[in-house]
């Protein structure tokens, strides 16, 4: 490969008919095949051939990462999808592009942007944006999730103003990126739960209880309105007696949180929600 660099700097076309002999002398190496594709390609784009010529070898890449495109090997596989994808998308052959793009995990390469703009070429704008709303929730929610756990961690490893710094981001995050405002309280409420202050965790959780019977409103925000408004309605409605029952059997359940068992103003606060 390194070889082949250096060639494919003096003449393009002499480092393809290099590759292509290499390819020939070892047909079954995916490794090898998929290494010659992704340097050739990254040659071809910065080198002066004429366009027929271009076209003709870009063919050729192509045919190769379609081989390497069913290996065995998992990481070449899907480095071929992607790299598929990306070359049918810069050829403006959508239909083809969606097709690989489908076969990649959405835990291996994440593909929204790709898969955003065929679908703003194949269905338009709103269609490719309704998906890219959905896609930006789901890993708001998941970041929202990785700050809780880290403000856990942080308490755990004795790091306190640690955890009380990445509360306050997080409590940040709910309102800039729209999300339900119960999730401003949470933060505090780990780290009251985890230093064992009953008064606290039982002022957070009436807080968190009142907060999540009011109405979520995405629609209000400009990240997720084609999503909420299709998908969802106007706004979502107070989560109810549901998250009521499950916050309770958690308290009840959960060693962390055995301090507050018993408590007679806990008990006192969810059988008034629980009415």
């Amino acid at each position: 490969m390194n070889e082949l660099s250096e060639v494919s700097l003096d003449s393009f076309i002499k480092a393809f008919e290099m590759g292509k002999n290499k390819i020939k002398e070892y047909p079954h190496c995916d490794s090898l095949i998929y290494s010659i594709a992704t340097v050739l390609n990254a040659a071809l784009t910065l080198s002066d051939v004429d366009d027929e010529k271009k076209l003709e070898c870009n063919n050729v890449i192509v045919e190769w990462l379609e081989r390497t495109a069913e290996s065995p090997n998992e990481k070449i596989r899907i480095s071929s999808i992607f790299m598929l994808a990306a070359k049918y998308i810069q050829m403006e052959k959508y239909k083809e592009a969606n097709i690989f793009l489908d076969k990649i995990p959405d835990t291996a390469i994440d593909a929204t942007i790709m898969k955003t703009n065929v679908l703003a070429h194949q269905e338009g704008t709103d269609i490719a944006a309704f998906f890219l709303e959905g896609k930006l929730m789901q890993t708001v929610t998941n970041i929202q999730n990785y700050l809780y756990k880290l403000i856990e961690m942080e308490e755990e490893t004795g790091n306190h103003c640690k955890a009380e710094e990445i509360a306050e981001i997080t409590e940040h995050m709910v309102s800039l990126f729209g999300l339900w405002d119960y999730g401003k309280v949470v933060p505090y409420l780990l780290i009251a739960v985890y230093r064992k202050d009953v008064e606290k965790c039982i002022q957070l959780i009436k807080e968190v209880l009142m907060e999540s019977q009011k109405p979520w409103k995405m629609v209000e925000s400009p990240l997720y309105y084609r999503y909420v408004d299709t998908v969802q309605g106007k706004s979502f409605s107070g989560v109810g007696n549901n998250f009521v029952r499950a916050l309770a059997t958690e308290i009840e359940n959960k060693e962390e949180y055995e301090f507050l068992k018993g408590n007679k103003e806990l008990e006192a606060i969810f059988s008034q929600y629980l009415k």
